[in-house]
């Protein structure tokens, strides 16, 4: 696809929760500081597309990105190779502190993600994104898209890595449509060009917001703190 369809993966979420936590991202605003300078509404049209893309399973989604993430890195990789199971195992035991993590942050992560289409694309241009990926064709591409499979493939060493493998798949759902429904989406995809890769760079922006609220939370502390403790005690053992 000519530069993707944009989709507010969640997964990616996780996924950048996962490098501030091996260490990567900018020192930026934190989302709540955000947020809480913004006082206009959101529009029902944002999130409604927030909605629709997410299917309400936000908290979930990030905790399993955040899975996804780490298993991906060059540091799990690394430590499961040295110590068999341990990446399973501090999963398991860490996924309390990120779900408690999402829970407390998801109101401004979502405002952040749902205000990047109102603040880049006119109220016309929403309705005509929320029709399409209510439409069959829309529903199809959406649904397809497996994020985990391209980040088995490629890892997740640095924002730019959980991007790509959004890129490519957003590419390989493309090719589970018939030709038809790819002219579809292709049409679509010139109409709304311009606002499209705008919403996309204000995401990106989100993403780095993400990493960077984590990276001061007591969560990302703790949770560094128990793989330290987890590698010490395999380590003596």
């Amino acid at each position: 696809m000519s530069r993707g369809i944009i989709r507010t993966h969640i997964l990616l979420i996780g996924g950048a929760l996962t490098l501030a936590l091996v260490g990567c991202g900018n020192d930026t605003a934190s989302l709540n500081e955000i947020e809480a300078e913004r006082t206009e509404e959101i529009s029902s049209e944002a999130r409604a597309i927030f909605e629709e893309i997410n299917d309400g399973k936000f908290i979930e989604e990030a905790v399993e990105g955040f899975a996804v993430g780490f298993r991906n890195t060059v540091q799990a990789r690394q430590l499961e190779a040295q110590y068999p199971g341990i990446v399973d195992e501090f999963l398991s035991r860490s996924k309390g502190m990120v779900r408690h993590y999402y829970q407390k942050e998801e109101p401004a992560m979502s405002a952040r993600i749902m205000r990047t289409f109102d603040d880049n694309m006119t109220a016309e241009q929403r309705a005509e994104f929320l029709d399409f990926i209510k439409s069959e064709t829309g529903q199809i591409f959406f649904g397809k898209i497996d994020l985990n499979e391209q980040l088995e493939q490629s890892g997740a060493a640095s924002l730019n890595d959980l991007q790509a493998a959004n890129v490519r798949a957003g590419m390989q759902a493309a090719n589970e449509l018939t030709p038809e429904q790819q002219a579809e989406v292709v049409e679509f995809e010139k109409r709304l060009e311009g606002p499209l890769l705008a919403v996309g760079q204000a995401q990106t922006e989100a993403l780095y917001d993400v990493i960077a609220d984590f990276q001061k939370s007591p969560e990302k502390k703790r949770i560094g703190q128990l793989l330290e403790r987890m590698v010490e005690e395999r380590a003596g053992s």
